[in-house]
């Protein structure tokens, strides 16, 4: 057990292992998540800004604690004038989905053109 929610998060909190991930990882935050603080998110970590794992993060302003993983509902018009009500995908399954495009295009190019490593596999090519 824990003490109280501090002793959890200093239990087990990845804030000081983040350099050490050698897979290429998504992280997507709500800023309107309880869980977490709004004012703090480790940007100093993201690839792009600095990082040395091969991490991106992204964080939008509404999604709250997990409302990215859902399926919403969506209401179609059909050809009959029926409407009928369907799942679409939520953003996280969509921009996972992305992601995983992105590093199996990239592959194993993670050398530069002196044979040399590059630093992360996203230095170059834009997450698209």
């Amino acid at each position: 057990g824990f003490d109280d929610k501090f002793d959890y998060y200093r239990q087990t909190a990845s804030l000081d292992v983040v350099e050490r991930i050698a897979v290429p990882t998504y992280v997507l935050n709500a800023a309107d998540d309880p869980f977490f603080t709004r004012h703090f998110f480790p940007w100093e970590q993201d690839c792009d800004r600095g990082g040395v794992a091969p991490l991106k993060l992204m964080r939008t302003e509404k999604g709250g604690h997990l409302g990215h993983l859902f399926h919403r509902p969506s209401s179609e018009e059909s050809k009959e004038g029926t409407t009928k009500t369907q799942p679409t995908s939520s953003f996280m399954p969509m921009e996972l989905a992305r992601f995983i495009k992105h590093v199996h295009k990239r592959g194993n190019d993670h050398v530069n053109e002196n044979g040399k490593e590059k630093k992360n596999m996203f230095a170059e090519t834009p997450l698209i």
